[in-house]
């Protein structure tokens, strides 16, 4: 999020060096003071789970690694003046402790951040706001031809939901998407390892409004898509949609890095421009901060897809179209010195054959994921 404008930026002043002509004057950006500023990223909801505080710095023009900002005390404090504490388990990464912390819906939270260096920094105080239950998740079978004839296929994940007390109005979504997939070969002493699961966290900003509405209901809202350009649709597929109730302030801020994210994709698009966040230095207000400190009622309900549900001709990768095997007679040491792997020997009219694999991906799916059956999972 705050890499995109410098790489935009960066981009920019590329092209203008590059573009021919003489009346083109090359861009030099004045970003100096968006450099190593403090960045804030943190959400604490109604759910008993382990909140995280992320705490960074930007980086210069030049530079591309992560900058974490360690040592800080970092607390929340909500309107009764209950104090809580974060600890720091990883460089820059604050978390609470679940058993003593969980937010309550009607209660405002505010942030409040001490650097080594003594500067101390404070968010608004935002108010929990509980989230209505999600009445449901649904799918909707898409198809479409690409520009370059390339068909896409997969489904369109939607829900409903509604809050009858007409008090949500702001709302935001994310999702952790889970999907059984297999190997293509068998190796002996790794039958466990041919079935397993993997998950991505989504990385998408899904909002939406519903304050032009005489009454407080989303419907057939679209979250996501999955296309045939993964395995994800081959098994089983399950993905887990979060549903947050956002105050106005954070679904404006949510709303302008949606619109920055849309408008970066060209050089005619409108130049980029920092959000501005809801963190600030206790002593120096025009200091930029970066970042959010969200407060938000969350509800989720788990979806559940198989691949049966799919039309006949639905196609999609198996991700291990680079596995390859030989059969060669003898115990195949030539082919072992040149990294193939051994996947089974077996005699033939008593003579030995040696079946090899190229890679031990292409037998043990834990080299992508885990071979642990989730808990919820269903067959």
């Amino acid at each position: 999020m705050r890499k995109s404008g410098f790489y935009m930026i960066r981009a920019l002043v590329l092209m203008t060096l590059i573009l021919p002509g003489s009346c083109i004057e090359s861009f030099d950006p004045d970003i100096e003071k968006y450099e190593n500023i403090l960045v804030v990223d943190g959400l604490i909801t109604d759910k008993r789970e382990e909140y995280t505080i992320r705490l960074s710095r930007t980086l210069r023009f030049d530079e591309s690694r992560s900058i974490m900002e360690s040592g800080a005390l970092v607390e929340v404090v909500d309107d009764l003046g209950h104090l809580y504490t974060f600890t720091e388990s990883s460089d820059g990464i604050y978390t609470s402790d679940s058993s003593s912390f969980v937010g309550v819906p009607g209660r405002s939270y505010m942030l409040m951040i001490q650097t080594t260096d003594g500067i101390n920094y404070h968010s608004t105080s935002d108010l929990l706001k509980a989230a209505p239950p999600i009445d449901s998740v649904f799918y909707r079978y898409k198809e479409e031809t690409l520009a370059d004839n390339e068909k896409l296929q997969g489904i369109e994940i939607r829900l409903n939901s509604n809050d009858p007390q007409n008090e949500t109005r702001y709302y935001r979504w994310e999702w952790i998407e889970t999907w059984e997939y297999s190997v293509p070969y068998t190796k002996l002493g790794y039958e466990s390892r041919e079935f397993c699961w993997a998950s991505a966290l989504s990385n998408q900003i899904v909002i939406a409004s519903t304050m032009q509405l005489s009454k407080d209901v989303v419907n057939d809202k679209l979250i996501y898509f999955v296309d045939n350009r993964s395995n994800r649709l081959l098994k089983t597929y399950s993905t887990l949609i979060r549903q947050y109730a956002l105050t106005q302030t954070t679904h404006s801020f949510w709303k302008e890095i949606e619109l920055l994210n849309e408008h970066t994709g060209s050089l005619f698009d409108p130049p980029p421009a920092s959000v501005t966040g809801n963190v600030s230095n206790d002593n120096d207000p025009n200091e930029p901060v970066l970042g959010f400190f969200q407060v938000s009622g969350v509800s989720e309900e788990r979806f559940f897809f198989k691949h049966e549900e799919l039309p006949s001709l639905f196609r999609a990768p198996t991700e291990y179209e680079f596995c390859s095997t030989i059969d060669v007679v003898g115990p195949g040491e030539s082919y072992i010195q040149k990294g193939w792997i051994v996947l089974l020997r077996y005699m033939d009219l008593d003579i030995e054959h040696t079946i090899l694999v190229n890679y031990a991906a292409c037998y043990d799916c834990t080299a992508r994921g885990s071979n642990k059956r989730p808990d919820y999972w269903i067959d």
